[in-house]
């Protein structure tokens, strides 16, 4: 075998472990589904899943991105159609932006989430806190 057929299975193998990586962690990004503690809101709650479409988004342009990128590195030819050849890797960098995009507004996210996880927290710490020392104070006066 020629040494342009190795390269192509390679990039072919590359992209196929790629989409089971992909698919591995899509289904799992479905883990937020777990049920969050009484006490946060509802808010919270719509926040996260949110922030899980946007990050099965995010996987999906990633496989698009490193399929489209073996695809354009093994097939392409610049010299045969140099206009197709910048169109390609013209989306492929739209895509790669649009990917940055999506982290940057899941690390905002991330933190906005964490902050009213910490007001959450701390307003139901402070509930238990003047529960229980109503019921002490209650227990001193009947006792």
């Amino acid at each position: 075998m020629t040494a342009w057929v190795w390269s192509i299975g390679l990039w072919v193998l590359s992209g196929l472990w790629l989409a089971v990586v992909v698919w591995y962690v899509w289904r799992g990004g479905r883990a937020e589904s777990r049920p969050s503690p009484v006490w946060m809101g509802g808010r919270y709650r719509s926040t996260l899943e949110r922030r899980g479409r946007r990050r099965r988004l995010g996987l999906a342009v990633m496989g698009l991105v490193a399929a489209m990128f073996c695809l354009g590195l093994a097939v392409l030819d610049p010299q045969a159609a140099p206009r197709s050849f910048l169109l390609f890797w013209l989306v492929v960098s739209i895509l790669l932006l649009w990917l940055c995009w999506l982290a940057v507004s899941d690390v905002l996210m991330t933190w906005r989430l964490k902050r009213q996880l910490d007001e959450q927290t701390h307003a139901h710490i402070e509930r238990l806190i003047q529960a229980q020392v109503g019921a002490k104070s209650s227990d001193r006066e009947q006792g």
